[in-house]
């Protein structure tokens, strides 16, 4: 491994750098490794893909939402059918 890839005093690791890995290791790959230029159509396609990750974070949020509602439900129904047959077997 060439010296130069290996980071050193000289290239510390930011806070922000990491977040930027965390949220997107794609963009942070092209950014970090390939050295690819921030131009208009690289910012449009960096919002784009900050729009799908928003949308899917909410989808998630959602999704979940939904889950623990449906649990509700099936935990009242079981309770409603063992208060029904109790009811039968008194």
């Amino acid at each position: 491994m060439p010296n130069d890839e290996v980071p050193g005093p000289e290239d510390p690791i930011r806070v922000s750098e990491l977040a930027e890995f965390v949220y997107c290791r794609r963009a942070w790959w092209l950014k970090m490794v390939q050295k690819k230029p921030s131009d208009a159509e690289a910012r449009e396609a960096q919002a784009q893909g900050e729009m799908w990750h928003k949308e899917q974070g909410e989808q998630l949020a959602r999704t979940d939402a939904l889950t623990g509602g449906a649990y509700a439900a099936l935990l009242i129904a079981l309770l409603l059918l063992v208060l029904f047959v109790w009811s039968f077997l008194k």
